[in-house]
């Protein structure tokens, strides 16, 4: 295997050689897309280029929705790391954060994924996923925020509380003031 920083050069000359296909005929390009189908089905890739190519794969039209939605929730499976399922998603969401507006099931899957998340991990994996919401623009994370906060079902639904708990909402600010990158 490749550490992580190999694996994103290796992500970012991935997307140059794409790009150069581009100019190239259909044949190459066939070509160059079964190569990535092929080597995105491999287990032992490093999780950030495994999202990459997925993205890739998707937005050349070779996987729709569902299929980007059954990948995505595989890499983000409980029994796969908290640090890895991040690599997966910075991989998949370099391309872009349009996706996340636009697509419901894969926003309620990164939502019940980041929901899952222990507390003790979250703290460890908040650096990658703010690295990765941290490159969307204002107005996609504005998006994205409303979107996400208009999700209803079992993955959105929480006991209400019959009063506040202050120390609970205390006990949260440091948090958010770090996923948000505001002082506390």
């Amino acid at each position: 295997g490749i550490d992580d920083d190999a694996a994103a050069r290796l992500a970012a000359l991935v997307d140059g050689v794409h790009d150069a296909t581009s100019l190239l005929g259909d044949d190459a390009k066939d070509r160059w897309l079964t190569a990535l189908a092929r080597l995105a089905e491999r287990p032992s890739l490093p999780p950030l280029l495994a999202g990459r190519l997925t993205r890739i794969l998707h937005d050349s039209g070779l996987l729709d929705a569902l299929d980007i939605e059954l990948r995505l929730g595989r890499a983000l499976t409980p029994g796969i790391t908290p640090s890895a399922g991040a690599a997966y998603v910075e991989g998949f969401f370099d391309g872009g954060a349009l996706l996340l507006v636009h697509d419901e099931g894969l926003l309620r899957v990164i939502d019940a994924w980041l929901a899952a998340i222990p507390p003790e991990t979250f703290t460890e994996v908040l650096p990658l996923l703010r690295r990765t919401f941290g490159a969307f623009s204002g107005p996609e994370k504005r998006a994205i925020g409303h979107r996400a906060a208009g999700l209803t079902g079992p993955t959105r639904r929480a006991p209400v509380a019959e009063e506040l708990d202050e120390d609970r909402a205390e006990r949260v600010l440091p948090v958010l003031a770090e996923l948000l990158g505001v002082g506390a």
